[in-house]
């Protein structure tokens, strides 16, 4: 196990964006998020991620669990190639390996 999310919801200024949410995502799995703008989907990245809290239920991550997360594209970022938004972010040596790996990882070659 990953992340284990138990019965999560979120509510921001009174509207609830979810609610009773519950996953599990384990070494291997893929996973896509789809909804309507405003649905709640970058907010649950967020939760995952750490950034944000549930108001409700709980999130376990597992102990080694290094979470990357790239905000959502700014207007500077536009006109940017998928390889340099992420590459930008990236130091040291292995850098370009990095970047290949992560991109490799979610399906791009």
């Amino acid at each position: 196990m990953l992340v284990k999310l138990t019965d999560v919801g979120f509510e921001w200024y009174g509207r609830v964006l979810f609610k009773g949410f519950t996953e599990v995502i384990n070494p291997g799995d893929r996973v896509g998020l789809l909804g309507r703008n405003g649905s709640g989907k970058t907010t649950l990245l967020r939760l995952i991620h750490g950034s944000l809290e549930p108001t409700e239920g709980e999130i376990e991550r597992a102990g080694h669990l290094r979470i990357g997360f790239h905000e959502q594209i700014q207007s500077s970022e536009r006109e940017l190639s998928v390889w340099e938004a992420v590459r930008k972010d990236l130091t040291g040596e292995d850098a370009d390996r990095t970047t290949r790996s992560l991109l490799k990882g979610v399906g791009f070659d």
